[in-house]
């Protein structure tokens, strides 16, 4: 049990309560290590952050560094549970481009995924800065768009009577 921090010029005094007896600790630096706030069921709290701002010192306002990314798409329910290896490229506003390939997980109302939990921490960075940027998702990275465009074209030519998702078996999952 940690007692609030004290801040005398440049030392900090810090007192701890061990069985029943106050202990008393002045240092030149302190480490503050208590977790983060993105589980509380997990016990995660902002306390830390909390200690730091008694102590006068700057936090920086907080945001999320590896979630899912939230789409505002109702058809991306339809591709609910699809995993697949694709290539994701995340362009900021001011033209930077992070660029990650893995895996991709579909679900309702977002993506998710190692690459795409690689890219969320650019992403909520610009959110919290009121920027904008784009998602590419190229979930048929073996083709370029002219290959598969010459791909499609030719599925229709040889089966003319055959629905699009017939074409495009093999090449996307059914559940898409």
């Amino acid at each position: 049990d940690i007692t609030p921090l004290q801040n005398e010029s440049s030392e900090y005094r810090v007192t701890t309560l061990q069985d029943d007896q106050r202990i008393t600790y002045d240092a030149n630096m302190i480490l503050v290590a208590t977790g983060g706030c993105a589980a509380p069921k997990l016990g995660g709290t902002k306390e830390g952050y909390q200690i730091l701002q008694k102590l006068g010192l700057k936090v920086h306002p907080l945001y999320p560094v590896l979630s899912p990314l939230y789409i505002d798409d109702a058809d991306l329910r339809l591709a609910k549970g699809v995993r697949l290896d694709g290539n994701v490229t995340l362009k900021l506003e001011d033209g930077t481009t992070y660029k990650e390939s893995g895996q991709i997980q579909f679900n309702d109302n977002n993506v998710s995924g190692i690459v795409i939990m690689n890219l969320s921490c650019y992403w909520n960075r610009c959110g919290k800065n009121n920027e904008s940027g784009s998602l590419y998702i190229d979930i048929v990275p073996c083709l370029t768009w002219d290959q598969l465009k010459e791909l499609i074209l030719t599925q229709k030519e040889n089966t003319p009577n055959e629905t699009i998702a017939f074409m495009l078996e093999g090449i996307l999952p059914k559940a898409m």
